[in-house]
């Protein structure tokens, strides 16, 4: 791999030189300097051929002037060079959970570095190259991303997370005598769905139709409760009310829980367990988490309840 850095009409000629940095300071490597003129201005040249036998994946190049005194007034260019590698991604990464919209900071090291690179893994298994840079120096990171920041530690920043920024993020660091990495593996969740301890109406027209039938359904089925003595009718008004508040909780979002409550202090007679759950699971967006009901195999009676949270 040849690597040019060039430097075009100064008067008089600048010295190039290219070297491999590390936090210990800069070791020159050899390199070919060419000058020519059009006998007013000068342009230098330095070429490297470099075949990456450095023993890290990743190693710092710059290319500075080594004219004295200085003539240019920014008078280095670097690059962090990547060699061609296999490496696979390492089994062990740090899970990362964070809220959907939220910011989040993943940072690359604690320890003292003097690069950065951060890549995404992709399904495929290749890596989507996100940013890279020096430690310190001021980063233009919009020329490689624009959902991400870099602060100067080389830490990467995300304000408005979304479902978008999950996976596996993998920070190259090195100090030019050593490296290493660290992985994250990012989750995004939405925020909890709220429960609800009463009744709070939407913007529906149906809201008042479907708050009457519920009011109906509690007070017949409280009579018709106390009055009849087989389990099976019991247990169909029992069946009833839940169909009733499972449809009333799609425009009012009740909470079912507060039925099975009612049902397991006032020890109601009960449909059998599949039963219950099939009416259950009609409830939109009812999820049921756990299972607490117990029943008595003589007296058909609930002797716990049962935990169910609406989504």
């Amino acid at each position: 791999m040849y690597l040019k850095c060039l430097v075009a009409n100064t008067r008089p000629a600048v010295q190039l030189s290219w070297f491999i940095r590390t936090l210990d300071g800069d070791d020159e490597v050899t390199s070919n300097t060419s000058i020519s003129t059009d006998d007013i201005l000068y342009s230098t040249s330095a070429t490297l051929l470099y075949n990456h036998a450095h023993p890290f994946k990743f190693v710092v190049l710059a290319c500075k002037e080594t004219s004295l005194p200085r003539l240019l007034k920014d008078s280095e260019t670097f690059l962090v060079l990547e060699s061609p590698s296999n490496k696979t991604l390492p089994n062990g990464s740090a899970l990362t959970y964070t809220k959907y919209d939220s910011k989040i900071e993943l940072r690359c090291s604690d320890e003292a570095m003097l690069y950065f690179a951060w890549k995404k893994h992709r399904t495929d298994k290749s890596f989507q190259k996100l940013v890279y840079g020096l430690v310190g120096e001021e980063l233009d990171y919009k020329k490689f991303t624009n959902e991400y920041e870099i602060d100067s530690t080389g830490a990467i920043i995300a304000r408005e997370v979304g479902f978008q920024h999950e996976g596996i993020y993998t920070c190259f660091y090195g100090d030019g005598l050593a490296e290493g990495q660290k992985v994250y593996n990012v989750l995004v969740y939405d925020a909890a769905p709220p429960t609800f301890s009463e009744i709070t109406p939407r913007a529906s027209g149906n809201n008042a139709l479907f708050l009457v039938i519920s009011v109906a359904a509690v007070v017949f089925f409280v009579i018709a409760t106390i009055l009849c003595k087989e389990t099976s009718v019991r247990g169909a008004f029992l069946q009833l009310y839940i169909s009733l508040r499972c449809h009333e909780s799609r425009l009012l979002h009740v909470s079912t829980l507060e039925l099975l409550k009612i049902a397991s202090s006032l020890k109601f007679y009960v449909v059998p367990n599949k039963k219950l759950r099939k009416i259950l699971s009609k409830c939109r967006g009812g999820i049921l988490q756990k299972k607490h009901l117990k029943l008595d195999e003589a007296t058909q009676t609930v002797e716990s309840e049962m935990v169910l949270t609406m989504a």
